[in-house]
């Protein structure tokens, strides 16, 4: 199971607290953040995380 979002205090941090793989998906405005497992530009992209 995949945690798939942009914000970390919200997504990314619900899917840390279920113990689930967490992905941020960087876009213009979003700040990178260490909390996500992985980053991705686009959602072409996970296809390499199914």
């Amino acid at each position: 199971m995949l945690v798939v979002g942009d914000n970390p205090d919200s997504e990314i941090a619900a899917g840390n607290r279920l113990g689930m793989q967490t992905i941020q998906i960087l876009r213009p405005g979003v700040t990178r953040s260490n909390a996500a497992a992985a980053h991705v530009n686009n959602l072409t992209e996970l296809k390499k995380f199914l």
